[in-house]
């Protein structure tokens, strides 16, 4: 391969793919489940608890022994609440086994909340408490079966990481669904990850009802799953639709939004070709911070895409796409320096920063360093 062969492939890497469309990978992880949580739901709460009452007015370091006294005694007469109160109480000073307990009591007495906590110690196996998957899922699904929003997301969380159990994403659907009906946000950003799984699997559909909850959140001002959305349709070849979700994420700031509306405009994809409009999405998508859109915002300048050719532009946004994380943003600005695009000729520079590139794209994702076998 010529060596201006291999520039225009290296330069236009960018250009083929939807970048940033599934990089996000799932970050939330079940570690970050508190014992103590505070949920919206359907529990019952109809049932007064004069130790909540204390609880809710008194700091948890100031609680005297006639409060622990009325707490234990409701808790024993069969409130779950103030069994929940006592269990929480307990967690504050280290006492999980005493906690355990508690939160069993709460549960079997129907508190929802009492089963989540309950299972969230299973879950982790704190200080004394063995840990046990099965435990977790068993009460994950007694507080979801009672319209707890927070078991039913932590046991979507563990189907679909398949922690303590075999991954389902049918069942992760199914409880992340329940406890986003229940108005848990988190829940409704996690059906949406799951979503994004699924679009990599075209024999996996998603279903209307499903796909509808979804586009709900999008409308309501979600623009991460107006995106996810969007990357389902372009998935199934539904352009007209994807440029509708991407649109409505883009004008609601998302920067991926705008990327992948530039990438529809650039190839053509249910709109007509047009790189001016591929270029306004791009530069959006870079000042919202998109490394991947400055990358192609340099691409742009230096082959005159839909602009004026500018070798100094297009490394002035190679660099900063670089500077941003950007791997192929660094391998591009470092050609520019091996060949004096719009720069003078500095080689040692383009190793430099082409090594930086490679450390950054140790994933693999982006390009893989023997691509440039004159750097050698």
């Amino acid at each position: 391969m010529n060596r201006k062969k291999a520039i225009l492939q290296i330069i236009l890497l960018s250009m083929f793919i939807f970048p940033n469309i599934y990089a996000d990978e799932i970050k939330q992880k079940l570690d970050n489940i508190e014992v103590d949580i505070k949920v919206r739901g359907k529990h019952n709460t109809t049932k007064f608890s004069e130790c909540r009452e204390f609880f809710s007015k008194s700091e948890q370091s100031k609680i005297s022994k006639k409060v622990l006294d009325t707490c234990n005694n409701e808790c024993n007469t069969g409130n779950g609440i103030s069994c929940l109160e006592l269990g929480k109480y307990y967690v504050s000073k280290k006492n999980f086994k005493k906690a355990e307990q508690l939160f069993r009591r709460s549960c079997y007495l129907n508190e929802p909340r009492g089963c989540t906590n309950l299972a969230t110690l299973y879950y982790h196996g704190i200080d004394g408490i063995k840990q046990d998957y099965k435990e977790a899922i068993k009460y994950y699904k007694k507080a979801c079966d009672l319209d707890e929003p927070t078991g039913c997301h932590n046991l979507g969380l563990i189907y679909m990481h398949g922690k303590g159990v075999g991954r389902d994403l049918r069942k992760a659907v199914k409880s992340l669904k329940e406890a986003c009906n229940l108005g848990l946000s988190p829940a409704c950003e996690d059906l949406s990850k799951v979503f994004k799984r699924i679009n990599r699997r075209k024999h996996y559909k998603v279903n209307q009802e499903n796909l509808d909850l979804l586009t709900s959140k999008c409308y309501s001002g979600n623009r991460d799953i107006c995106v996810d959305i969007g990357t389902y349709f372009v998935k199934r070849e539904n352009f007209r639709k994807a440029r509708i979700f991407f649109s409505k994420a883009c004008h609601m700031g998302s920067p991926i939004g705008c990327n992948n509306l530039g990438l529809m405009f650039y190839y053509g994809y249910g709109v007509k070709q047009n790189f001016k409009e591929a270029f306004e999405y791009f530069e959006r998508a870079c000042k919202r911070g998109e490394a991947v859109s400055c990358n192609n915002i340099g691409t742009f300048y230096f082959f005159g895409y839909g602009v004026k050719k500018d070798k100094k532009n297009a490394l002035k946004y190679y660099k900063r796409a670089c500077d941003m994380g950007s791997a192929l943003g660094c391998k591009n600005l470092a050609i520019m320096y091996k060949y004096g695009y719009g720069t003078s000729i500095n080689e040692n520079k383009a190793t430099r920063i082409y090594r930086r590139g490679c450390k950054q794209s140790n994933k693999g994702k982006n390009y893989r360093c023997e691509e440039i076998i004159y750097f050698k």
